[in-house]
């Protein structure tokens, strides 16, 4: 991973187990919203978190569309969410994994 980007992705605190998943998206032109590399349950969090990664509608050239599920992403959700940089809500399209 360049320098630069593995900085910017420290800066944003984007997690370590995702950041291959979200350089990627990068890469194909993909405007990422959030992302999570997912956690067991714990006291604080009884459900624990599945691993997903969400980005804008309309951004990307269609690679994770035809090959997220070869990086093990098996659904998605499409709705509004707060873009942390304008903090306005604009469509997305949020994927997740069990694994």
């Amino acid at each position: 991973m360049k320098k630069n980007m593995k900085r910017a992705m420290e800066r944003m605190n984007i997690d370590e187990g995702i950041r291959d998943v979200v350089k990627t998206l990068w890469k194909h032109g993909y405007h990422t919203i959030y992302s999570c590399q997912g956690h067991e349950p714990s006291e604080r969090d009884a459900e624990g978190t599945v691993r997903y990664v969400s980005y804008k509608t309309g951004t990307g050239d269609g690679w994770f569309e035809e090959n997220g599920y070869k990086l093990g992403f098996i659904g998605y959700d499409k709705s509004k969410l707060g873009d942390p940089v304008t903090k306005k809500l604009v469509p997305a399209v949020a994927y997740y994994s069990r694994n």
